[in-house]
C-alpha cells in the first residue's frame, strides 16, 4: 500500500479521515502530556481534598475528582498507559498467533492438528469471559490484565494466518523456492509471511479497539491498574459511584475510550478497504 494511495482514499472517505484523525490526536496529546496537562503533579500522587468534585471550568477543563486531582491531567497521563499498555498486548497476540499459525499452516499433519485443536479450545470461550477469568486467578494488576488479554486473544491470529498459509503454500513462488533448496524457515520467513500479513493488518487495527475496552473493562471491575494509576478504566471505576452527583468524574475519562474505540474501527475499515478491494463495503 503506497503513501500516495492512503493519502487519496482519506482525502475521498470522510470517516476514514476522522478516525485516523482522532487516533493521531489521542496519541499526540498522551504524548505531549507533560507539557500539556494544566496540572501535571496531580498525575503523579497530588493530592487537593480542598478543591475536590469542583465542576468543569477554565481552571479544571474536565472538573476535578474526589481528591481534588485536576481530571484532564489525569485523563492525558491516562492516554500513556491504556494506548501503550493496548499496543503491547496487541502486538504479543499477533506475533504469538502469527507464529502459531505459520507452524501449523506450513508444517501441516500432527502437529498441525494438534495446535488447532488446541486453538479451537481456547476460542470455545468468550474473549471478555476468558480474560476475567485469567486475570481473577491472577490477581488484581496491570500487567495480569495485560497477561491475561493476550492469552485470550492470540488464537484469532492464529487461525487467521493458517487459513492464508495454507493457501500461499501451494503457490508457485513457494514451489519454486521448495525446488531451489531453499529451507522451510526462509521460505516462511522471506515468502510466507510477508504475503499473508495483509488481513493480519486489518483485523489488528479493528481489534486494538475491542482490546482498549477490555483493558478499560478490567480495570473497571478492580482486576486492571490499582490505584495510583491513571488508566482510563480505573478513572472510569472510580467515578462510577459519583455519577449521578458528579456526572464528569466518569464521562470524562470514559469519553477518550469510547473515542479511541470507534476511531480505530473507522481506520480498520478503511485499512480493510485499501488491502483488499473485494471487502470494500463489506461488513464484519
Amino acid at each position: 500500500m503506497g503513501k500516495s494511495k492512503l493519502i487519496y482514499y482519506m482525502r475521498h472517505n470522510a470517516l476514514v479521515t476522522f478516525g485516523f484523525a482522532i487516533l493521531a490526536l489521542l496519541v499526540l496529546a498522551s504524548l505531549l502530556a507533560p507539557w500539556l496537562a494544566p496540572y501535571p503533579q496531580d498525575a503523579h500522587g497530588a493530592v487537593h481534598t480542598e478543591r475536590a468534585f469542583l465542576p468543569p471550568s477554565g481552571a479544571h477543563l474536565f472538573g476535578t475528582d474526589a481528591l481534588g486531582r485536576d481530571l484532564f491531567s489525569l485523563v492525558l497521563y491516562g492516554g500513556r498507559i491504556s494506548l501503550s499498555a493496548g499496543c503491547i498486548a496487541i502486538v504479543v497476540s499477533v506475533a504469538a498467533g502469527a507464529l502459531i499459525g505459520l507452524i501449523a499452516g506450513y508444517v501441516g499433519g500432527w502437529i498441525d492438528e494438534m495446535l488447532m485443536r488446541f486453538t479451537d479450545i481456547v476460542l470455545s470461550f468468550p474473549p471478555l469471559l476468558l480474560a476475567v477469568s485469567i486475570a481473577s486467578l491472577l490477581g488484581p494488576s496491570l500487567s495480569h490484565a495485560l497477561l491475561a488479554i493476550m492469552l485470550s486473544w492470540w488464537p484469532w491470529y492464529t487461525r487467521l494466518i493458517r487459513s492464508q498459509i495454507v493457501q500461499l503454500r501451494s503457490a508457485g513462488y513457494v514451489e519454486s523456492a521448495i525446488v531451489s533448496g531453499k529451507g522451510a524457515g526462509a521460505i516462511m520467513r522471506r515468502h510466507i509471511l510477508p504475503n499473508s500479513l495483509s488481513p493480519v493488518i486489518v483485523q489488528a487495527s479493528m481489534d486494538f479497539g475491542s482490546i482498549i475496552l477490555t483493558l478499560a473493562g478490567l480495570s473497571f471491575l478492580g482486576m486492571g491498574a490499582q490505584p495510583p494509576s491513571t488508566e482510563w478504566g480505573l478513572l472510569v471505576s472510580q467515578g462510577k459511584t459519583y455519577v449521578l452527583s458528579n456526572w464528569w468524574y466518569a464521562a470524562f475519562p470514559g469519553l477518550p475510550i469510547l473515542l479511541t474505540a470507534v476511531a480505530l474501527n473507522l481506520a480498520g475499515d478503511g485499512l480493510r478497504d485499501l488491502l483488499d478491494p473485494r471487502q470494500k463495503g463489506v461488513t464484519r
